[in-house]
């Protein structure tokens, strides 16, 4: 597990690891606060941000103030804070401390077997009834990815080093807020750990498109894409429903970043998920508050990690 946590927080092979913090009482463990390093780029400007995750107390030590002195401690480094997806107890945290909530892109899917995903949506005391809904659902998207996995793509396998500069120029025209997936990013991100987290693939179209991309169970994961036109888009995701089949993936999981994305991926069978993902931030000169958008991806964050 040590060789994971210097991994995950981006530490040295020994020594302290700066993104893990440890709340020590008496010799006695009693929290730990996760703290992702990571590079924002906002326009032409590139600031030092670290994201918020492994959030644990002991429930001994909950109500006494534990959790809030370690993000106290987090958010006296000169760093933007970021968080995802915060569960409950630590947005509360969070936002009492100053941190603020932006807008962010949406989660789609595409159930390769409708199996996954209705256990996912359906209330456990409806969960008697999966097989009847099944039945009902399965044929459109058996239809949907069966026309997927005929259809041609232009789009070649190669590894991610070959789509580094691609993604280098499509980050280039984005003003939003992002994490930026320069050689360092990619070098940790991208290239994975063995048994614990899976080296991410790529894959390019002759028209300048791109989409990095790796099984992980049960999905078929899409870190990182952009293509050209709703052409690209059919046949990128024809090459990764051919894929998640042979790694017998359940379903497929994308990010759309604006309503244009989300209309194409619509189209072609991906279902949005209910809500937006949350993002909240954190600066001591309010850098982040007038940004429109935090432009997001799967890699970005612990999330599939």
């Amino acid at each position: 597990m040590e060789i994971y946590n210097r991994w995950k927080f981006r530490g040295p092979a020994s020594g302290n690891v700066d993104g893990l913090l440890l709340a020590i009482s008496d010799g006695k463990v009693i929290g730990q606060l996760g703290q992702i390093p990571v590079k924002l780029k906002y326009g032409k400007e590139i600031y030092d941000a670290q994201w918020t995750c492994d959030v644990i107390v002991d429930p001994d030590q909950r109500g006494t103030g534990v959790g809030r002195k370690m993000f106290d401690f987090a958010m006296k480094r000169d760093m933007i804070g970021l968080g995802h997806n915060a569960s409950p107890s630590a947005n509360g945290v969070m936002v009492s401390m100053g941190f603020k909530p932006m807008p962010c892109a949406r989660s789609m899917v595409f159930p390769v077997n409708a199996d996954h995903i209705l256990k996912w949506i359906t209330p456990d005391k409806f969960n008697f009834a999966i097989p009847f809904i099944k039945k009902i659902v399965q044929p459109y998207f058996t239809l949907k990815t069966n026309r997927l996995k005929k259809a041609g793509s232009n789009f070649e396998i190669c590894r991610w080093e070959d789509v580094a500069g691609l993604i280098s120029q499509r980050q280039d025209e984005i003003q939003n807020p992002q994490i930026l997936h320069d050689k360092d990013f990619l070098n940790w991100r991208a290239t994975g750990l063995e048994k614990y987290s899976p080296r991410i693939s790529g894959a390019r179209s002759d028209k300048g498109s791109y989409v990095l991309h790796s099984p992980f169970s049960p999905y078929y994961n899409i870190y990182d894409w952009h293509c050209k036109n709703s052409d690209e888009v059919r046949n990128m995701i024809s090459l990764v429903v051919r894929l998640a089949i042979e790694n017998n993936s359940q379903t497929i999981q994308i990010i759309a970043n604006d309503e244009e994305e989300e209309a194409m991926l619509s189209k072609l069978g991906f279902i949005r998920s209910r809500h937006n993902e949350r993002i909240i931030h954190y600066s001591k000169n309010n850098l982040l508050d007038k940004a429109v958008k935090f432009y997001f991806t799967l890699y970005d964050t612990d999330l599939n990690l």
